[in-house]
């Protein structure tokens, strides 16, 4: 009987973690969308200074969500974001028309990182 019930803990704790680690992922990933949108609109007003300071934002924004995706998100995806957000400052600066397109890969690619996560059938096998 104990076995039973502990591997009913167990599972309770697994499905618990998998939950929380989904509502972290979108929480982080909303805040760092609504971020990224607002730059790609200050970039298509032609409105430099504030998405300069926006994009500035967004990099500290995501050196704190980094650390806590970190736990349940691969350092690759993780690697290949930063890589992304990283190059939006200097495109502002030379007033790049590729900001926008900068900005939906990393959308993509933090939109990816939970749809993988999500319990399906083509995710489990």
């Amino acid at each position: 009987m104990n076995r039973i019930y502990t591997s009913i803990i167990i599972i309770i704790s697994v499905i618990l973690i998998d939950i929380y680690s989904h509502h972290v992922i979108l929480r982080e990933e909303n805040a760092l969308e609504n971020t990224l949108t607002a730059v790609q609109t200050y970039s298509l007003d032609k409105d430099t200074e504030n998405a300069l300071s926006l994009a500035e934002e967004l990099t500290e924004q995501w050196e704190k969500s980094r650390k806590k995706l970190a736990l349940f998100v691969s350092d690759k995806t993780l690697d290949e974001i930063s890589d992304s957000i990283s190059k939006i400052v200097p495109l502002l600066e030379s007033d790049s028309d590729e900001v926008s397109a900068e900005a939906e890969y990393v959308k993509r690619k933090l939109l990816r990182t939970h749809t993988r996560d999500l319990p399906e059938i083509h995710n489990i096998f």
